[in-house]
């Protein structure tokens, strides 16, 4: 199986890329490398270009027709900078997401897996979440999060395309 991978030069990109290749299928990856790295790509099919952009979204699915599910991992992702730059956050991760799933549903994708965060949950007292914490974004980075994964939802219910949102923290680890 095919699967493309927006974001796939990031950390979490590059390490479900990993997967995938241990697992027997085929990532496609796609980044604009703002944040990823290059050389996570490294022996991997490579598109570098912007999830918006339509011309390299056309150009991926004319070379690899069999691709039908998605990891969507490419998002700025430094709360403070989102803080600074909400404009910037909000067109990058939410506006450009949009542009992105339009034209996955036009070539026919049905699977999304969204990489979200557990940035969107409100901290208890003890400054834990869990998956029963309440939806209580509290910077810009968190309410792109959040504001995508309802925006997905609509999608899904209107459309084919059926999406997973992974919300998780990213601590520390790294595929070697």
């Amino acid at each position: 199986m095919k699967v493309l991978i927006a974001g796939g030069a990031g950390f979490i990109g590059s390490t479900v890329a990993s997967y995938l290749l241990d697992s027997g299928h085929e990532p496609v990856i796609l980044d604009n490398l703002a944040t990823g790295r290059r050389e996570f790509c490294q022996g991997r099919t490579f598109y570098e270009g912007d999830i918006a952009d339509p011309a390299i979204l056309d150009q991926i699915f004319a070379e690899h027709p069999d691709i039908d599910t998605v990891v969507h991992c490419a998002a700025l992702i430094v709360v403070p900078e989102s803080v600074q730059h909400p404009v910037h956050y909000y067109r990058e991760n939410v506006a450009k997401t949009l542009e992105f799933v339009d034209h996955l549903i036009a070539k026919g994708v049905t699977r999304l897996v969204f990489s979200s965060s557990a940035a969107i949950y409100e901290p208890g007292a003890d400054f834990s979440v869990d998956e029963d914490s309440t939806v209580t974004a509290i910077s810009p980075y968190a309410r792109t999060k959040a504001i995508v994964e309802q925006m997905l939802a609509d999608i899904a219910a209107a459309t084919p395309l059926r999406v997973l949102s992974l919300r998780y923290f990213n601590p520390i680890g790294a595929d070697p």
